[in-house]
Parts: C-alpha cells; sequence; structure tokens
C-alpha cells in the first residue's frame, strides 16, 4: 500500500463535513489571529507520504482547552482536504462529530460547526487531513537527495515558516499558540525520516490492499516540548552523518551521502557554540539531540527547526583548508546564528510576528558574539560593523525603510519584515545597547529574560524590563525611538571656545535627504567621544553618556587642551559603538582627516570616518573631489575593512560613470593608483603566519585591481595560474 493511504477513510466518505458559504457570524478572511479562547497543548500527528504521487495523508489529535463556551472551532489550515472530524470531551468521552465546514484558503482559517454547545473543558479533536506535496520551497516540498550508487531521487523537505505549517495539516499557526508535538511518519523503507526529536522507533509494515506488496518503514518520535508551530520540521531521504556528543547530547552533521566529511567544521563550530550557549543563556540545551541537515533545496541560507537545523549545502558543508577565509567565516557565522535561536527564538519566543526582530535581531547579534569568543583571530566586531552595521544605515537612510518594530495584522505580511532591517538594524541596535549598559549586566539580563520566558512567549518590552536601566533611565526609554522610528541620526560636532574654555556643541537631526518631516526628532543617543590633544599626547575617551536632546554642549575635561592644529583631533562615536553618522566643523573635519591619513585611529574608527565622508557625497551633502583626493593619500593604510568601504565607494562611482569610456578608463587608472601601493605591502601570494584578514584583504584587492585593468596583477595571476 502506498504510503499516502495511511489516513483512514476517503475523504469522500460520509463523514465528510458539509462546505458552506461564508454567513454573518464571522467573517474568516479576515481572521488574522484565532480566537485566545481555544488553546492547543499537545498534537499527535501520523503521517503518510507517497513522494512518487505527490501527496501525502495523516490523522492528528489536538488535545485542546475551551475556556468558553462555543459551537464552533477555528484552526489554520490551507488547501487541505479534511474529514472525520470528531470532538471528544477527555471528561465524560461524549463525541460531537462537525457537521459544517467553512474554508478561507488564501488566509488559511477554516471553521468547523458543531451540532451544539461546546462546553469549556479539556477536549481532543481528531481528523483526518491530505495534502500535496508542493514542487517550491515552502510548507511540505520536494528535496532532492543523491542516492549511495550517485542518482538523484525526490525526497521531501519542509519549511513551516512562517506561517506554512497550516499547509501541512489544521492546527494553531501562532508563535504564541506552543503545544507538544508527538510525531510518527509512514515512509516506504528504504528512506529514512528525521525530525526535531530523536527517533524512538523505525518498523517495517507490510500493507497488502494493493496487487503487491508495498514495503513501509514508520518512524516514531519522542514527544518534544511545547513549542509553535513554525519549527516544527521533519526530512525524508538518504544522507550520511556524523557525530559527537556535548554533556551526554548526541550533535550530528547530516550531508548528501559520502559528503559527511565535508562537515567536520561545522561540527566543530556547532560543539563549541553549544558549550558557549549553555553557559551564556545560563540554560542548558533542552532537546535529547541536535541535527544540523546540509539540503539541496531550501528558500533561505538556513532555517532553526527546534534540534533539526537545515541548511543549503554550501551555507553548512566546506573544506576549510581549501576554502576562502570569507567562506569559512560565512559558516562559522550562519552556524552559531541558527545554534543561537535554539535559545532566542525557540525556547523563549516572540509573542507575535511584530516582535520578530526580537529573534532575527538578536541571532544576528549573538552570532558575532559568539564567533568572536571561539574565533578571536576574525576581528568580527570589526566586520560586523563593517557588514552589518554600515548596511543597516545605508538601509535606513531610504524612503522605503521601516521601523525595526513592525505592526503585523494579516500573516500574509509577515515576509515583508523578513528583510535586511530586522536582521542588521535589529542586531545594531542590540550592539549599541549591549556598549551602553556592558557585558556583565548584558549577560545577567539576558539570562533573567531566558529564565523567566522559557517554553513561553515575550514581547519587546519583556526584554527591556529584564535589561533594566542606564543611568537612571529605564532601557526601554532609551530603546524606544531606535525601535518605532524610520531612519537615524545625523550628529553635527563644533568646536566652541571661550574664556579658555573648550566646549564641543552637538546637535541632532534626522540623517536623509529624501524625509521631508525631520523637525523635533529626538533620539536618546548613546556618545562615546575619543579627544587626542595633541600629536605628542596620548587620546582619551571620555565617559559614555545620553544625548537627548536636540542640542547639547560637552565641556573638554579640564586638563585637556585641544590642539586641532597640532595632531589634535576629535573622534566622535569612537569605537563605531552607537547607529548614528556625524557631520563635522570644517576645522575639526580637517583635523579628523590628518589623523586619518597618519594612521593616529583604530582601524574601526577609520572604517567609520570614511564611511560617514562616503555617506554625505552619496547624499549630495559632501564634496566628491576633496573624498577622492583624500582616498590617494591613504598610502599607509593597512585595514581589510577600511579598503572594502572604499572599494564599494569606487564601485557605485564606477557604476555612475560607466557609459563614458574615456572618464571611465580615467576612473579604473585613479583607482589602481590608490590600491596597488596595498597589495605590493602584502604580497601577491600568502604568507606563512599571516593574519585572516590579510588572506581576506589580498582576495578583495586582486579581485578589484584586475577588473581595473591592472597590468601588473593581471601578470601575475597568469604566471601564477589563478
Amino acid at each position: 500500500m502506498s504510503p499516502a493511504k495511511d489516513g483512514g477513510t476517503e475523504p469522500n466518505s460520509v463523514n465528510t463535513p458539509v462546505l458552506s458559504k461564508q454567513d454573518d457570524s464571522c467573517d474568516i478572511s479576515t481572521m488574522y489571529r484565532l480566537p485566545e479562547y481555544i488553546v492547543p497543548s499537545k498534537y499527535r500527528i501520523s503521517a503518510g507520504f507517497d513522494i512518487p504521487g505527490r501527496s501525502y495523508k495523516g490523522n492528528v489529535d489536538i488535545y485542546i482547552d475551551f475556556h468558553q463556551q462555543t459551537e464552533q472551532v477555528y484552526l489554520n489550515a490551507k488547501n487541505l482536504e479534511v474529514w472525520d472530524v470528531v470532538l471528544i470531551n477527555q471528561a465524560s468521552e461524549n463525541k460531537l462529530t462537525c457537521i459544517n465546514l467553512l474554508k478561507d484558503d488564501s488566509l488559511g482559517v477554516y471553521r468547523f460547526d458543531f451540532p451544539q454547545t461546546i462546553d469549556s473543558g479539556k477536549y481532543i479533536m481528531s481528523l483526518k487531513f491530505s495534502g500535496k506535496i508542493r514542487t517550491g520551497l515552502q510548507g511540505v516540498y520536494l528535496n532532492r537527495y543523491m542516492t549511495e550508487e550517485g542518482k538523484e531521487e525526490q525526497g521531501v523537505a519542509t519549511m513551516f515558516a512562517a506561517t506554512e505549517a497550516r499547509s501541512f495539516l489544521p492546527c494553531f499557526d501562532q508563535p504564541d499558540m506552543k503545544a507538544v508535538f508527538e510525531v510518527d511518519i509512514l515512509v516506504e523503507s528504504h528512506l529514512s525520516v528525521l525530525s526535531n526529536m530523536n527517533c524512538t522507533s523505525a518498523e517495517i509494515e507490510t500493507h497488502d490492499e494493493l496487487n503487491q506488496s508495498t514495503l513501509l518503514k514508520r518512524y516514531r518520535f519522542a514527544a518534544s516540548p511545547v513549542m509553535s508551530t513554525y519549527l516544527l520540521c521533519f526530512i525524508i531521504g538518504q544522507y550520511s552523518s556524523i557525530s559527537t556528543t556535548v554533556d551526554g547530547v548526541p550533535v550530528s552533521v547530516f550531508a548528501p551521502v559520502n559528503r559527511e566529511h565535508e562537515g567536520e567544521f561545522s561540527l566543530s563550530l556547532a560543539v563549541k557554540c553549544l558549550r558557549l550557549f549553555n553557559e551564556y543563556f545560563g540554560i542548558k540545551y533542552t532537546l535529547p539531540k541536535l541535527d544540523l541537515i546540509a539540503l539541496s533545496c531550501i528558500s533561505v541560507g538556513a532555517m532553526e527547526n527546534w534540534g533539526l537545523i537545515t541548511f543549503r549545502e554550501n551555507q553548512l558543508l566546506i573544506d576549510p583548508e581549501n576554502a576562502s577565509r570569507s567562506d569559512v567565516q560565512r559558516t562559522a557565522t550562519i552556524v552559531a546564528h541558527e545554534i543561537s535561536h535554539q535559545w532566542f527564538g525557540n525556547l523563549t519566543t516572540m509573542r507575535w510576528w511584530s516582535d520578530l526582530w526580537l529573534n532575527e535581531g538578536f541571532a544576528t547579534f549573538m552570532q558575532y558574539h559568539a564567533i568572536d569568543l571561539l574565533h578571536p583571530e576574525f576581528n568580527i566586531w570589526d566586520q560586523f560593523c563593517s557588514g552589518v552595521l554600515i548596511n543597516s544605515l545605508e538601509l535606513d537612510a531610504l524612503e522605503n525603510s521601516h521601523p525595526i518594530q513592525v505592526k503585523v495584522n494579516n500573516p500574509l505580511e509577515i515576509d515583508e519584515v523578513f528583510d535586511r532591517i530586522s536582521y542588521r538594524k535589529g542586531a545594531s541596535v542590540i550592539w549599541l545597547l549591549y556598549n551602553l549598559i556592558g557585558e556583565t549586566a548584558f549577560k545577567q539580563g539576558i539570562r533573567q529574560y531566558m529564565q523567566k520566558y522559557n517554553y513561553s512567549n515575550a514581547s519587546t518590552e519583556d526584554l527591556w524590563q529584564c535589561l533594566g536601566h542606564f543611568d537612571g533611565k529605564p532601557v526601554s526609554t532609551i530603546m524606544d525611538a531606535w525601535l518605532t522610528r524610520v531612519g537615524f541620526p545625523l550628529v553635527s560636532v563644533q568646536l566652541q571656545t571661550q574664556d579658555g574654555e573648550q566646549t564641543l556643541t552637538l546637535g541632532q537631526t534626522r540623517f536623509s535627504s529624501v524625509h521631508k518631516d525631520n523637525k523635533d526628532l529626538v533620539w536618546c543617543i548613546p556618545v562615546r567621544i575619543l579627544i587626542k590633544p595633541s600629536a605628542e599626547e596620548e587620546a582619551v575617551i571620555l565617559p559614555s553618556f545620553l544625548f537627548d536632546e536636540e542640542n547639547c554642549d560637552v565641556p573638554i575635561p579640564k586638563g585637556i587642551t585641544l590642539d586641532i592644529n597640532n595632531g589634535g583631533f576629535v573622534k566622535v562615536n569612537t569605537g563605531f559603538v552607537s547607529y548614528f553618522r556625524t557631520d563635522y566643523s570644517m576645522d575639526l573635519n580637517k583635523a579628523l582627516e590628518e589623523g586619518l591619513i597618519n594612521q593616529k585611529l583604530s582601524a574601526v574608527d577609520r572604517l567609520s570616518t570614511i564611511e560617514e565622508k562616503v555617506s554625505l557625497v552619496l547624499r549630495e551633502k559632501g564634496n566628491t573631489v576633496r573624498l577622492l583626493k583624500l582616498l590617494s593619500k591613504l598610502t599607509r593604510e593597512d585595514s581589510y575593512l577600511v579598503w572594502m568601504v572604499i572599494t564599494n565607494f569606487f564601485h557605485v562611482l564606477r557604476c555612475i560613470v560607466w557609459k563614458d569610456d574615456v572618464i571611465s578608463a580615467q576612473f579604473d587608472h585613479y583607482v589602481v593608483s590608490v590600491l596597488e601601493p596595498c597589495l605590493d605591502r602584502i604580497g601577491y601570494l600568502p604568507a606563512s603566519q599571516e593574519s585572516h584578514l590579510t588572506k581576506m584583504m589580498r582576495a578583495m584587492l586582486v579581485s578589484q585591481l584586475g577588473l581595473r585593468g591592472c597590468d601588473k596583477v593581471v601578470k601575475q595571476c597568469v604566471s601564477s595560474c589563478w
């Protein structure tokens, strides 16, 4: 018998509820959230899969608490056949059979009508369902795998985020409707099945209802902790694996057959991340196993399904000896990101999709925090500034940006907030807060949050309460504008001298060339200022403070005299620890440029200084020629991060002039003159013991110079057979 036949009575039986049209009792076409008085506690799911027939059938028992009387039950379901719907009172064992079914497949809400009032209490809703295995990459979909013989076959994978669990089975498909899942899957016997929990049995079954017997295998999995529906997952196919244990918890990487060795780096990193997060969050990983699997077909880089994390093959599998340094780093960060979700997102989950940033912004922050501790040679926080913070600022300056916290009503809107603002601006403002309150207070607050809301749901305000105060202000007050407002501030800086006293005067307005209503917008900005009094004196960093007015004066401390005509300068937002850009007065700008040229700033401060100048030019608030002259003077620059922001700027300018052959050639010649000295210094071939970032910089410079027609690079590449 085909696995998909393991569902009981056919859907055209006498027990099929009558389909009806919409009535006036409740409009399910706008029921974006299910009624709160019906709450699930457990699903017992059994499903059989006919992969050649692209279909499946199953049955589910949903354990439900009714908190008030009703005659109707609302579930999320989409494009499913449903039949044999029965509601059983657990106390009296009385049964009610569904007499009417109303569907809205566009939104994914079904209404089940019963012949009499359902009293409050505990019930089991039992039903059978069937659906199609999809050819896309959402819900239950076809996923290719390789056999031992090297033949490509079709298996099955799932992707239920954000609201696709309803396309697999009728359920309460909301993040705040957590429940236990007990799952068994029936497939052809040559296939294996993975799910969120450990497999408790795999038994052969023979079904003789067809002309010839079909050998099947039923995989049963342990009951999960309470979790949200979007985290449910199962994978059907054939894979090889490597495994180890962390504190008794098996950790495995599954790869296409005979490629498991490519997962050794990710397995090693997963082990380190699990140990790190066990300690950092103050709660040990709660599931009995953790699997990471490389899929040939998946719509995202990875998905954090609890206990069964799915990845694109090229995101999980890597040979670190032969891969580029950027590829190794990418794999490390994405593995750390998904494993951090096992706590922040899975164990503690946002109440509703409006707080999606809580999941993704925090996981993005934690991937960098973890890799900084595990691979300090990556200098990953500096790369966070160049790759996440700067990218977020660029996006957030656009007219079509949106706040981090977006009100979501219709689930169809959810995909619109799965974007780089949620991930990158979310992570950037957490970085801001982390640097403001410090590691100790931040870690204590996160631990308190995890302890208070584990196996539950929380909101942004819940997190802020756990993180406390800074300088007498609640964290919620400090962070409000960063989450609810589009854009970010531009801080102006001027030096004032009166009666021998020096003062820095700061002002703030929204950084934007497109938003018209920028008046009276004030952020609570954490500000940290570096002052280098003169060429001979050491730099001093002033204590961080909150700038929460349109203007403020910052007295230069007694004993410090800023001499901007003798190598002195001011760097606002030193360390790039806050989320704003700076516009210096002409005299302060000139002094800062001298510090930049003479390498008197840290790499990340040189990065942010150049990025601010580039951003002002691109917003038509700066002088392009002046900036190009400045860049040509950076003959001593040796930072990969700085060259990245410069080459990105060169790319933008090249796109502007590409139609004019003469100007394009002149510009390419200029780019070569700026970049070539750095490559000459570090050499064309790797040196022993050179840094991770130097290796990345060489690859970037060779690529850029080759694109610009640098004869020396082209000849070297040809002679080296690159």
